[in-house]
């Protein structure tokens, strides 16, 4: 049991989850910057969010209700699943990446942006790319 607990923490792991820790806030910092432009794209994703939002303040009274600590459950269940399932872990973050690059690639070819946010579809990309080779190197590909 230690050594599965040394492999988790070990440098190619510990990059593995900067990496996408990187590529979640590549991804944040991009949504608030593309959603102001109505579109397809943004008003999906106003959708989506007005979605979560409901169920994630509907469920923030307190810690000790048995309705929290069950989301709570589900929620660890689901990142569980996310690792134990990595490969359609990683097709999900290629449809996410996909997704704000494709809105990216409108609002840009509409002539609506510019390239001001190009450092951080830059990060966008990289970031996904270190997340593919980290994965090949661990086996997890």
């Amino acid at each position: 049991m230690k050594s599965k607990f040394k492999n988790i923490f070990s440098q190619s792991w510990l990059i593995l989850y900067v990496n996408v820790a990187l590529f979640f806030y590549a991804v944040s910092e991009l949504l608030h910057y593309l959603m102001v432009y109505p579109n397809f794209f943004s008003s999906f994703l106003k959708q989506l969010f007005t979605n979560l939002s409901f169920i994630y303040y509907n469920n923030t009274q307190s810690l000790t209700n048995w309705r929290n600590l069950v989301f709570i459950a589900l929620l660890v269940i689901v990142i569980g699943l996310l690792v134990r399932f990595w490969r359609f872990s990683f097709v999900l973050l290629e449809c996410i990446g996909l997704f704000v690059l494709a809105d990216f690639a409108f609002l840009y070819f509409n002539k609506t942006i510019g390239l001001q946010e190009g450092f951080m579809v830059a990060v966008l990309i990289v970031s996904l790319l270190n997340i593919w080779q980290n994965s090949r190197q661990l086996g997890l590909l």
